[in-house]
């Protein structure tokens, strides 16, 4: 074990050299592509502990969240407002360079709590930490002489481990500080602390991507830097050729071009104002490393196009492209926090993107952290960890840790096994010249069927496809629009929570290929009552509804229901019995809602089925018909 006494120490000091400088020289290695390296030594989040953030909170001194990370990729899986976003926010508060300021209203538990907002990150940086002669190195010796200014046993240090801790205060004031072996929460507050802090930041860097960000959005919030400074670190060779050529640049433009002509300025200024001693022009030439950061993006496949302007799927490879350079280059420790990475991509892609994310982890100074909902993602790697995301009635996130083995294969069984095969069935099922009409359950479609017998309003170029519930509707009719087009698959669905939040996923949180707005009906839209839960059962009478179970009651439920004290409806049981009983008792009069809704279903049908007739019309030339013929024209 390295003894280690007095001032910030050095690896092998040269006489007239200082620690850094002597770490900074140790950071580059020569390829035979003239790149830099990753540093030497390696740092990697291995521990998060998080109490009382958000929906991150616990009764007790407990923290909330305690994970051990993986080498490997850490994948947190769960159902939306569970609390995953929550986690990253987190890390954000506390690695960020610039981190975002500790909002009351938003970052403090509900709850009661008894005591502050802490995060608590656990960082291995290597059995030889203290005596390698890189960033980690230096940061390895400072860690370990402000522990011992601190406390005077052993360190966290000598374990090639660091404790890096944030902690904010009732008034949201942030308090950041490296934990010393032994000495619970004390600090010693000073240059040492200041200096460590700042060596810390030195090596580790935070790069979050958010659900659905741009490339654009996280320029501006501080990806540019970061990029700039690795394409800098693995083009350095070739970027001090380019300073060369633009002083030369620079000054040929002023000497050659500026100067003369503001002398010929002034000569003729100084007819009106004879006192006029001098003009200067001054060129508009930035640096090279203004010319990196403010770099645009332009691809070229079938016409040139600028990255804003092309969709989402193609500025998504782009962004992962990105972070893989500074997976790749980067000679600062990285912790990647990503959100919903399959958002932008097929779901038939997402396998590839869950094996290009983990190789951000071939390099030991890369922790990988992913939130997902896709069963796809989850790399086969036994090294790597999920973490499923739950929320209690309480409001409180709860984090249960497994293998891929554990969790990520009961994950996929979900979407895999039953579904694939019957879903190939029924897209062959449907008629080309057809639309798809997904509701949630039998009785569904047991209605909609009835209704347009019983108006004489045939379901024309309509195939009602019945699910189980609301998200087996939102999940079938994008598997569907896979097989058989998007623009041919409709969505019927109850005006409750399930129902809506189906109808946003495929609305609004698709990235690539949404659903139009058109595409997804609740039945609130036919009954006109916003804020009530209405299902297929209110665009009957009531009086109808009440008849049934008036002879049934066996079938009757009592709950409340929106703004209404009460309401009174079938059981989940009694659906089925109901649609029977319809068959002989409903009556022409009693079905205008349904009306109105088969019409709009009939008319959207219609509309989608031109739609597509034009679009096939106009991928040939002229417009013409295919030949199919084999004679040509």
């Amino acid at each position: 074990m390295a003894c280690i006494r007095g001032g910030w120490p050095g690896a092998h000091r040269a006489p007239g050299r200082s620690c850094t400088s002597r770490a900074h020289s140790n950071l580059r290695r020569k390829t035979p592509h003239d790149h830099v390296l990753a540093v030497e030594g390696a740092v990697r989040l291995s521990r998060v502990r998080i109490r009382n953030f958000r929906s991150l909170w616990s009764d007790g001194s407990e923290y909330a969240v305690d994970v051990a990370l993986a080498d490997a990729g850490n994948y947190f899986a769960g159902p939306n407002n569970a609390g995953k976003s929550n986690v990253f926010r987190a890390l954000e508060l506390a690695l960020a360079t610039d981190p975002p300021r500790f909002d009351e209203a938003k970052d403090r538990p509900d709850h009661e709590v008894g005591s502050n907002c802490s995060i608590v990150l656990d960082f291995d940086m290597g059995q030889e930490a203290l005596s390698s002669g890189d960033l980690v190195g230096t940061l390895a010796r400072m860690a370990h002489v402000y522990e011992r200014a601190v406390g005077a046993g052993p360190t966290f240090a000598e374990e090639g481990r660091l404790v890096h801790h944030v902690q904010f205060s009732a008034a949201g004031a942030r308090a950041e500080k490296i934990l010393a072996k032994g000495a619970g929460a004390k600090a010693k507050r000073g240059d040492k602390l200041d200096q460590l802090l700042a060596q810390f930041h030195r090596v580790v860097q935070f790069v979050d991507v958010r659900s659905g960000e741009s490339l654009e959005s996280m320029m501006k919030r501080g990806f540019r830097e970061i990029l700039g400074s690795v394409l800098k670190e693995k083009f350095a060779s070739a970027l001090a050729k380019a300073e060369v050529k633009q002083k030369e640049f620079r000054a040929e433009l002023s000497d050659g071009v500026l100067k003369p002509l503001a002398e010929d300025i002034r000569e003729r200024v100084a007819r009106y104002i004879p006192d006029l001693k001098a003009v200067e022009l001054v060129p508009a030439v930035g640096t090279v490393d203004e010319a990196i950061v403010g770099s645009s993006y332009e691809l070229t496949d079938a016409a040139k196009t600028a990255l804003e302007q092309k969709g989402t799927g193609v500025r998504g490879a782009v962004l992962l492209t990105l972070m893989s350079l500074i997976a790749e280059a980067s000679r600062r420790a990285v912790v990647f926090a990503i959100e919903e990475p399959e958002s932008f991509l097929h779901p038939g892609r997402h396998r590839a993107l869950g094996r290009a994310l983990e190789q951000f982890t071939k390099r030991p100074d890369v922790t990988l952290l992913v939130t997902t909902h896709s069963p796809f993602i989850f790399a086969a790697d036994a090294k790597s960890r999920v973490f499923s995301v739950s929320k209690t009635d309480a409001g409180q996130t709860r984090i249960q840790a497994g293998s891929p083995d554990q969790l990520a294969d009961r994950a996929r069984r979900l979407l895999m096994e039953s579904p694939l095969p019957s879903l190939l069935d029924l897209a062959g099922s449907i008629p080309a010249d057809s639309q798809a009409l997904v509701v949630e359950g039998e009785s569904d479609r047991a209605y909609v069927e009835l209704a347009a017998r019983k108006l004489g309003k045939p379901l024309h170029g309509i195939s009602v496809v019945a699910c189980a519930g609301a998200s087996d509707a939102a999940l079938k009719a994008l598997l569907l629009g896979d097989l058989i087009g998007r623009e041919r698959v409709f969505a019927l669905l109850d005006a409750d929570e399930a129902g809506k939040s189906a109808k946003a996923i495929l609305v609004e949180k698709l990235k690539t290929a949404k659903f139009q707005g058109g595409q997804v009906l609740l039945y609130s839209e036919t009954v006109g009552e916003d804020g009530v839960p209405v299902e297929a059962e209110d665009l009957f009478p009531e009086s109808l509804v009440q008849g049934f179970l008036k002879v049934n009651p066996q079938w009757m439920v009592e709950y409340q229901r929106g703004k209404r004290r009460a309401h009174i409806g079938l059981s989940k049981e009694g659906k089925a019995p109901f649609c029977a009983w319809l068959e002989s008792n409903v009556t022409v009069e009693q079905l205008g809602r349904w009306n109105e809704l088969i019409e709009e279903l009939v008319a959207r049908a219609a509309v989608a089925r031109e739609k597509r007739k034009a679009a096939a019309a106009e991928e040939l030339p002229g417009g013409r018909a295919p030949d199919r013929s084999g004679r040509g024209s």
